[in-house]
């Protein structure tokens, strides 16, 4: 009887030994893991938790930790990138806006000192197309802002492309007169129909339009065609100094061939464009070969019928 007994007091001996030792990793790998954590928090390091042994579930917590601090990074990341962006947004914001106030205030000073009936009429005239500058620049503001918010859905119903397209084209009469430009328009025959917002679609290819009076050498072509699934519509024109334009980045938010900057164009306009079109499913691209400067934006095709997309 007596051995039993002995035998059974050196296995609870041994039992509370082992469970010592375990208690005791146990305790070392706690500490361990909390002198990793309080690392990590005091430097900016990828280092990652790791746990010795599977005591307890230590490593399952250690790897639940690390997806923890690897889901925080990102979203550090997420943030610092939104930082940057909003810097860069109110340094080109300052400049844009800046410089038509400038002159407006220029404009209204000579205003207030001239005595000339036709100086003051000449003064005004040029204020208000500096607001009007002004008021295009918040305007494209306003429209990239909005097309930043992930839930923001136009309403969508089947409209005519050949139709819009001449509505645009013919809204630029004036300012194609003043450059002494005639652009050259190619509409297809046959009546083509997309699905989209045609108020989106008539801003959309003004802003196409647009950038190529404005950057273009003349010789300006735009063409609607129609295939048998998609649309294509393509605005081209001459360029001078091609190889300054960074084909991969003209539609990049406030990219700007030029570094002057010395137009009142906040470098929005084609960011906008690809931001519209593809709220609609359409495709944009930009291509440059010699000196011919080519916008494209690709609709699929709604057949007769379609029905309306809200």
């Amino acid at each position: 009887m007596e051995w039993i007994l002995t035998i059974a007091a050196v296995c609870m001996a041994a039992a509370m030994a082992a469970a010592w030792s375990i208690a005791i990793r146990y305790r070392r790998q706690v500490k361990s893991i909390c002198r990793q954590l309080q690392f990590i928090n005091d430097h900016q390091t990828n280092m990652k938790l790791s746990a010795d042994g599977p005591y307890f579930g230590l490593e399952t917590l250690a790897d639940e930790i690390n997806a923890l601090l690897l889901e925080t990074e990102e979203k550090q990341r997420t943030v610092q990138t939104q930082e940057t962006v909003i810097r860069e947004t109110i340094t080109n914001l300052s400049h844009d806006i800046r410089t038509p106030l400038t002159s407006l205030d220029g404009y209204v000073q000579l205003l207030e000192e001239s005595d000339s009936k036709d100086e003051q009429a000449r003064y005004i005239g040029i204020i208000r197309k500096r607001i009007e500058a002004l008021r295009g620049i918040l305007d494209e503001l306003f429209l990239y802002a909005k097309l930043q918010d992930n839930a923001y859905l136009p309403a969508m119903e089947r409209v005519e492309l050949n139709r819009i397209v001449y509505d645009t084209v013919f809204s630029f009469y004036e300012d194609c007169k003043a450059r002494g430009l005639e652009p050259q328009v190619s509409v297809c025959e046959e009546r083509v129909y997309t699905c989209g917002n045609e108020t989106m679609i008539g801003r959309m290819l003004q802003n196409i339009i647009k950038n190529s009076l404005e950057h273009g050498k003349k010789d300006v072509r735009i063409q609607l065609a129609a295939e048998e699934k998609k649309i294509i519509f393509s605005c081209a024109n001459k360029v001078e100094h091609a190889e300054q334009i960074d084909i991969d980045r003209v539609f990049e938010r406030f990219y700007k061939a030029d570094s002057a900057r010395a137009n009142s164009s906040t470098g929005l306009g084609l960011s906008i464009a690809r931001g519209l079109a593809e709220k609609m499913g359409a495709e944009t691209r930009a291509s440059l070969e010699e000196d011919r400067f080519t916008v494209t934006v690709m609709f699929d095709r709604a057949e007769r019928g379609g029905r309306k997309y809200e």
